[in-house]
């Protein structure tokens, strides 16, 4: 019983530390916090750990100093319906608590929510300590059901500090609400590729930073309208997602066909059994295409007749290749790697 007269106590500085972050997380931006006040949320969410943390101490403390001296008080049994009670009014406050940090993303309410399910928790100690001492005659029963009960309220609180703690120091989103974004925008048209994509929590919202490519022959301007659109994509169906900045960089075509062109080059360089070795690989562009340059090393006692056959006829393989419009191949007699 004294461990829950405590941990009201503690339930009320809470619920009024809870209420005041909410308050003030909820300002708008300002010249100051240009990027708002949601912080204040974390911020508050890590002092409730540390009160939770504080009681469950002293809770610990008192129950092990009752146990140690076999100062037991024996509580009246009517007092076990006020226990149900409390236990009843606290798994509903949890409960609402709960749903509202999922529906608003507010880390402040979800600390509150567990601070909730933690009461409901020592109500639930509370209760059997009555049933243990006034009841079952046990007189330690009920230090030792707060003992118990303080640590697993020490646990949520560490819990609670670790997440506003995660949030203070810009901690990234779950992995799955992370790769559900990163879908989201490589669905959008115009987008090529994603090139990086970092996030940072703050007070339940989360701030997107977004490097991506678009086709290199748009205008500046419909790059922009691109940005603008994964914008406003992603804050519409992500309410959890606070602010969005895209950066657009050309995607580059060529670059990409330059590489396909040269890792098939050298595959069929690799599968010709009469050169020792290659180098030099390389994609030019050219009005009608790709040129490709390549050198190839055959032993020094191969004829140049030989050495020729066998440079036409990688010629005539690589030009098959699509987006080819000519080879060009060098022989080297010098090298015998």
């Amino acid at each position: 019983m004294n461990t829950n007269s405590l941990d009201s106590l503690t339930d009320f500085i809470g619920d009024i530390i809870v209420l005041g972050g909410i308050w003030f997380a909820g300002k708008p931006p300002d010249k100051k916090h240009p990027y708002g006040h949601y912080k204040a949320e974390s911020l508050v969410t890590a002092i409730v750990g540390i009160i939770i943390i504080a009681s469950a101490t002293t809770m610990l403390y008192r129950s092990f100093i009752s146990l140690y001296t076999g100062g037991f008080a024996t509580p009246r049994r009517w007092t076990a319906f006020i226990a149900l009670g409390s236990i009843a009014g606290c798994l509903i406050t949890y409960f609402y608590l709960h749903r509202a940090s999922k529906k608003y993303f507010s880390s402040a309410l979800e600390a509150g929510a567990a601070h909730k399910f933690a009461d409901a928790l020592t109500s639930l100690a509370a209760l059997l300590g009555i049933l243990l001492s006034s009841f079952l005659k046990i007189r330690w029963g009920d230090p030792a059901a707060s003992a118990i009960v303080s640590l697993w309220v020490m646990r949520t609180g560490i819990k609670i500090i670790s997440r506003g703690g995660h949030e203070l120091l810009d901690g990234a989103p779950d992995e799955d609400f992370e790769l559900t974004v990163k879908r989201t925008i490589a669905s959008i048209p115009a987008v090529e590729k994603i090139h990086s994509l970092q996030m940072r929590t703050a007070g339940g919202k989360v701030f997107a930073h977004i490097d991506i490519s678009v086709p290199s022959e748009l205008s500046i301007a419909d790059a922009h309208i691109v940005a603008h659109r994964v914008g406003d994509v992603l804050m519409t169906k992500f309410p959890r997602i606070a602010d969005v900045v895209v950066h657009t960089e050309p995607c580059d075509n060529d670059r990409r066909i330059e590489d396909e062109i040269i890792w098939k080059v050298r595959k069929i360089l690799g599968e010709e059994d009469e050169i020792k070795n290659f180098h030099g690989i390389d994609a030019l562009v050219s009005e009608n295409g790709f040129i490709v340059v390549a050198d190839i090393v055959v032993a020094p006692e191969m004829t140049v007749k030989n050495a020729h056959k066998i440079a036409q006829r990688i010629r005539d393989e690589i030009i098959k290749i699509e987006n080819i419009a000519d080879a060009i191949i060098h022989i080297d007699y010098t090298r015998d790697d």
